[in-house]
């Protein structure tokens, strides 16, 4: 199963539906159009590490400076193409098998 949740800030975070979804999927994939260093996915990360770790793959610019363009050729650059993301979505889902709570 997947789902797609919003999240529109990163504080204050939302909390209880993140760890619903969570729970739920048992892994997550965080996307940004931002460094991923300090950001979304790394509250995601810190989230789930004190309530319920599981396997976390964040997406985003990886300790880059920023550049100029389109924003369709900035997001290929950098890897955040609808196309690159569902398949960086499969190789995790294939690496990682749904954590299961107690295992």
């Amino acid at each position: 199963m997947a789902e797609v949740v919003h999240v529109p800030t990163v504080k204050p975070l939302d909390e209880g539906t993140i760890m619903s979804s969570l729970k739920k999927n048992g892994r997550a994939v965080t996307v940004e159009e931002a460094q991923i260093a300090g950001g979304f996915g790394s509250a995601i990360a810190e989230l789930s590490t004190a309530m319920l770790p599981v396997p976390i793959r964040r997406l985003g610019i990886k300790d880059h400076f920023g550049e100029s363009g389109k924003p369709e050729e900035l997001l290929e650059h950098f890897g955040l193409s609808a196309k690159n993301i569902a398949s960086e979505v499969r190789e995790f889902i294939k690496e990682n098998p749904k954590y299961h709570q107690g295992v």
